[in-house]
């Protein structure tokens, strides 16, 4: 850090390359040397507290739209099966019913109701049917 590169440094009308030079230019330059040296350093450490407090920020800024985005998640989930339970109040499953070639499960479901249970069910009434196994 104190070998940076710094343009016309001058003590007493002669230039200098670097701080260092510079420094050694002074008398009593060993307290200077060290305040630079002291410098540089508070320099770098606001930098790299700026840096921080940038990255610190921006944290922030996507843990509150991970924190949306899971409520909205959530609020989507519940909308979504709350459509799925809409969808199935008309919708019969059979268990126990045997299988066979070409069956339509709408008829085989309102002949359990109507013929078994005595109930009076009609296929506009079904929306959907299917075998539970």
């Amino acid at each position: 850090m104190e070998d940076q590169k710094i343009q016309n440094v001058s003590y007493n009308g002669t230039h200098q390359k670097n701080e260092r030079e510079a420094v050694h230019a002074i008398p009593g330059k060993k307290g200077l040397e060290e305040i630079v040296f002291t410098h540089n350093e508070l320099k770098d450490l606001v930098s790299e507290t700026t840096f921080i407090e940038n990255l610190a920020s921006k944290t922030d800024a996507l843990n509150n739209r991970v924190s949306d985005l899971e409520r909205v998640n959530g609020e989507l989930h519940k909308e979504l099966d709350e459509i799925k339970q809409y969808t199935r109040r008309n919708s019969l499953r059979g268990f126990g019913i045997s299988e066979n070639k070409n069956e339509d499960t709408d008829n085989l479901v309102l002949d359990v109701f109507n013929s078994k249970l005595g109930l009076k069910v009609t296929a506009d009434q079904v929306d959907r049917s299917s075998r539970c196994f």
